[in-house]
């Protein structure tokens, strides 16, 4: 009984039908999200601009003051110069006609008010000094040894720096393909293939992988088939920072022999060259940042490469 008891236990059961599982290979290729980093710092918000405004007052109040007494001679045409250097320095800083004592900068900045300094008649040059005008045409000259010598125009007028516009020409003429474009942004390169209106797509995801390729180098390999030779890139690393399931490329979807398609994407970041637009089947490409990437390529593309792109 207990030999028929244990048959009986071990014998099969009839279970529900199990799902059926496609062992079809997926079809797999890369595609490279190519980017500039940014060249300019990122333009300060107010609030920004308003804090390194008072921490520049703050330095300027509270630094060592420059011993010129030790470097100047008094009266001397190089002193003359220093302190209405000096005084220009301060006005734009502080808005300031005149220099304060460095005592009372601490009182001025917790009132808000300008404290008047007392006048030091050592220090302080007379009203037809302050505003006599500089002589440029002429450089000064100054008595040492019993001659007479004259001071270069380079140390009599300090040159003015000037800051180069952070709106380049590619700006203002609104040139896409331009790396020169959205100084403070990142850029990332978006091409179009084919004839007629193809859809903007990132590079790369066109041949799939090769016989023993790893993914990183089938990424590097699809990266200079379309973009050209003339293009320096350095891939970041061997991972794939996303993936999509992609549509199979039209020469494969009627053979039957892939269950689907995967797209992976590595970063990479362009150091040098531009794109050359001759090479393979490239129509059209550009340079844009994540703003303009979202209203050029379809929504269901941007939804699985928004999250690998920066911000800013």
């Amino acid at each position: 009984m207990a030999s028929k008891a244990s048959t009986s236990l071990l014998s099969p059961v009839e279970s529900p039908e199990t799902p059926h599982h496609d062992e079809r290979k997926y079809f797999i290729q890369t595609a490279i999200l190519l980017n500039r980093s940014p060249t300019l710092s990122h333009p300060p918000t107010s609030f920004e601009a308003a804090y390194y405004e008072y921490n520049a007052k703050i330095g300027r109040a509270l630094f060592n003051p420059f011993p010129y007494q030790f470097y100047f001679k008094s009266g001397s045409v190089l002193k003359s110069q220093f302190n209405k250097e000096e005084r220009l320095r301060d006005k734009e800083a502080f808005n300031w006609a005149k220099k304060p004592r460095r005592g009372k900068h601490n009182a001025e900045l917790k009132s808000g008010k300008t404290l008047h300094p007392a006048k030091d008649s050592s220090n302080e040059e007379t009203e037809e000094q302050i505003k006599a005008p500089v002589p440029l045409d002429e450089p000064p000259k100054i008595s040492a040894g019993g001659s007479t010598i004259a001071i270069s125009g380079m140390m009599a007028k300090e040159e003015e720096e000037e800051i180069m516009s952070r709106t380049t020409d590619a700006d203002l003429r609104k040139d896409v393909k331009s790396l020169d474009r959205k100084g403070h942004r990142n850029l990332y390169l978006l091409i179009k293939r084919g004839k007629g209106l193809p859809d903007w797509t990132l590079p790369g995801a066109q041949g799939g992988l090769r016989y023993g390729e790893l993914l990183h180098e089938a990424a590097e390999r699809e990266l200079y088939a379309d973009c050209g030779v003339n293009i320096d890139a350095w891939i970041v690393g061997r991972h794939p920072i996303g993936y999509m399931d992609d549509r199979l490329p039209s020469t494969l979807q009627s053979t039957g022999q892939y269950a689907g398609c995967k797209t992976f994407f590595f970063k990479a970041h362009i150091m040098a060259g531009q794109v050359d637009p001759t090479t393979g089947s490239l129509a059209d490409f550009a340079w844009m940042t994540k703003s303009e990437v979202r209203k050029a390529v379809k929504p269901e593309y941007w939804t699985n490469i928004r999250d690998i792109m920066s911000d800013f």
